[in-house]
């Protein structure tokens, strides 16, 4: 395992520490409480999909590949598949979470995976 991936294990445990503390000691009362945390659950998902992304990507590239563009690659992923779910989560919790604002969101989503997909 690459050094670069450690740093990135301590980083994702210490968010995920902080991210659980949030939860256990503010109350969703306000609009800044809401955000702070989909913002935290944001970057803290984002990272650990990366994570798995990045096995993934190990998993299918050659020998002598740039690791740390294997992990770029998958930490595109990651926060792409970690926006949308704190997204739908952020609907949720602001209430508008209906049919039409999720098939415009599958809609925006589905244009923004075309435009990640085409990038290499």
């Amino acid at each position: 395992m690459p050094k670069f991936l450690y740093t990135v294990l301590v980083l994702n445990a210490a968010l995920w520490w902080y991210t659980i503390h949030w939860i256990n000691t503010t109350k969703p009362a306000t609009l800044t409480n809401i955000l702070t945390f989909l913002f935290l659950l944001f970057v803290s998902l984002g990272i650990t999909l990366s994570v798995l992304f990045y096995f993934r990507l190990y998993k299918k590239a050659p020998s002598f590949t740039n690791l740390r563009l294997l992990y770029r690659r998958g930490l595109k992923w990651g926060f792409f598949s970690s926006f949308g779910i704190v997204f739908v989560l952020g609907m949720k919790a602001l209430n508008i979470y209906h049919i039409i604002n999720l098939l415009l969101f599958a809609v925006f989503y589905y244009a923004l995976y075309l435009q990640l997909r085409s990038k290499r």
